[in-house]
């Protein structure tokens, strides 16, 4: 990972910020909170050029997205106000500046908050990206990290241990009322290059990072689309189901990530309904205690089916760190094996929960085709609200034969993949 570097001249202060995007390997729901979850960081990077200058303007460029300026006089009033997160929204909505800016203009206003500091005149912010705009939080995480790096360099003051990824996870959250998980931060700014990085989400714990064997490799192709509402709704219902459990039963569970599958069979799926209203919820069960949990009152949940999932997955993060973390010289590839069909399990169970599309089975169904004697040991959905992608488990020698036979044999259009593990 490039390190923030600063250069100085007579009119101006500048300072470099990078940081790598993410990728879900393995883990459930995007908000299903403390659940087990493997991730890594991508060979994709975002850069951002903070320069403060004599000028009174606030600028941002991207080379993708184009340019947007305003005066940075009424952002100064807003930040030395402490202005609530609500004004800040309506200053971008005034101010009608582009999605792209939010991002870096929310890590200014952070830094000014956190370290009472902002810029004495005018500053500029130039954005440089390969990850993929349309990839979840992805992008948005990846520049607000790489922005709050570069105004470390220029304030002189630093975040603490995992302040940075606590920051940048606020931006998301209060600043621009997104819900984002808190591993997509943690990933981008702690992960490190090569290694699968677990994580445990309620407690933003980050375990050991793993290595994969010399010549293991994840690939990720982008998908045409998500399918959004679906989505929020299962991630809401799995939510729903916890809190269902817990007041039917009176037994309030300590962390979701020591919740097996087989435990949910025995004691937790027959105090859910197969599906409730949001209005018939709130009515039995009140309101819930986590403010970004936003339920619909006419929406029909899946409750049973999403908490059903997000276990099963967080069974599959945990069973694929043990085995990638406990591997023996004799037996690696068939880690990486086992690995890889808790992958393909994990995208069965995207399937029933209709995540999956005839374009993504026809991909599933070339890949395991070609199967582990060739390289690919497995690939499953990585989900995400803008877009999702579908992730693959391979050997590096094999990515040429995967990605002529996906172009070929399937209608996903995978380009170059994403490389994420070196």
């Amino acid at each position: 990972m490039q390190h923030p570097s600063i250069e100085v001249a007579i009119t101006q202060k500048s300072a470099i910020g990078s940081s790598p995007g993410k990728l879900n390997f393995l883990g459930g729901l995007v908000t299903f909170e403390g659940s087990h979850a493997l991730h890594a960081q991508t060979e994709s990077k975002t850069t951002v050029l903070a320069t403060v200058s004599s000028s009174t303007t606030l600028e941002l460029s991207n080379a993708h997205k184009g340019k947007f300026s305003t005066d940075i006089d009424s952002l100064s009033e807003l930040c030395r106000s402490h202005a609530s997160p609500e004004a800040f929204r309506m200053w971008l909505e005034q101010k009608q500046a582009p999605d792209w800016t939010h991002f870096s203009i929310g890590a200014l206003y952070t830094v000014s908050q956190k370290f009472q500091w902002f810029p004495d005149s005018g500053i500029s912010f130039a954005i440089s990206t390969d990850i993929p705009i349309d990839i979840g939080f992805n992008y948005s995480v990846s520049v607000e990290i790489a922005t709050l790096r570069a105004l470390e360099k220029l304030s002189s003051n630093y975040f603490m241990e995992q302040e940075l990824a606590k920051a940048s996870h606020e931006i998301e959250l209060e600043l621009l009322d997104r819900p984002c998980p808190i591993e997509t931060p943690l990933t981008c700014a702690y992960g490190k290059p090569g290694s699968i990085l677990p994580l445990e989400g309620k407690y933003s714990k980050i375990r050991t990072a793993i290595d994969l064997p010399k010549g293991i490799i994840l690939a990720a192709c982008t998908l045409s689309a998500a399918n959004e509402v679906q989505l929020k709704k299962l991630c809401v219902a799995a939510d729903m189901g916890m809190a269902i459990y817990e007041k039917s039963a009176n037994h309030e569970t300590e962390y979701n990530s020591k919740i097996s599958t087989s435990l949910f069979s025995r004691t937790i799926a027959e105090y859910l309904p197969e599906e409730i209203s949001g209005s018939d919820f709130k009515d039995r069960y009140g309101e819930f205690q986590q403010a970004h949990i936003k339920l619909d009152p006419n929406t029909v949940y899946p409750v049973k089916a999403a908490t059903k999932f997000a276990i099963q997955e967080n069974d599959h993060s945990r069973l694929s760190m043990h085995m990638l973390s406990n591997m023996i010289h004799n037996a690696k590839r068939k880690s990486i094996e086992l690995v890889g069909e808790l992958m393909l399990q994990s995208y069965e169970q995207s399937k029933t929960l209709g995540f999956t599309s005839e374009s993504t089975d026809n991909a599933i169904e070339i890949l395991t085709q070609i199967g582990a004697s060739k390289g690919v040991y497995g690939a499953r959905i990585n989900h995400g609200f803008a877009k999702s992608s579908l992730v693959i488990l391979l050997e590096r020698s094999s990515l040429k034969i995967v990605r002529n036979s996906l172009n070929q044999g399937s209608e996903l259009d995978v380009g170059e993949p994403v490389l994420v593990i070196q």
